[in-house]
């Protein structure tokens, strides 16, 4: 993959499910929670977006970038199959796994972005069964464009480059 985003949610994937087995999966961020109708069985999961990224030019074909990698921890208030609320230790125990996925990206860095920081914690109100908490860490990278070799850039018409 040559995507920047894609290998790094690919690392983030893996490092999420071999170290935090209290994380039953972890997905690419598209809504679903705002989309989905009926109860996924596996609770907690983690959506993973890259967002609000700004580009700054360092030279050609190089860019510096910087934004938010956005993970959130999903989980549903009601117990599997029932109306009824989780209990209080389940609750907490959500608190816990927070944390671990907190110290497992805190610094963290896959070698091609500066480590990460964490920026914010964040909860969504909803109006349904699911509870959002939104861990955010700034994301920044250096990113560089190679031309494939005898690739070029057609220079424009002469009459563009004089013209007043």
């Amino acid at each position: 993959m040559n995507s920047l985003f894609a290998n790094m949610y690919a690392a983030l994937e893996s490092r999420i499910i071999a170290n935090i087995p209290e994380i039953k999966g972890v997905y690419p961020e598209l809504q679903q929670l705002d989309n989905y109708k009926g109860q996924p069985d596996l609770w907690p999961c983690v959506f993973i977006d890259f967002t609000t990224f700004e580009f700054e030019n360092l030279a050609q074909h190089e860019q510096t970038a910087s934004g938010i990698l956005s993970c959130k921890m999903a989980f549903s208030v009601t117990k599997s199959g029932s109306t009824d609320f989780i209990d209080k230790q389940t609750a907490l125990d959500y608190y816990e796994i927070e944390t671990k996925l907190h110290q497992l990206l805190q610094g963290w860095s896959n070698g091609n972005c500066a480590p990460l920081v964490r920026t914010k914690i964040d909860t969504a109100d909803r109006k349904d069964n699911f509870r959002v908490r939104t861990l955010s860490y700034n994301l920044s990278f250096e990113e560089s464009i190679v031309t494939p070799p005898g690739t070029s850039t057609p220079r424009p018409a002469a009459e563009f480059l004089f013209r007043a």
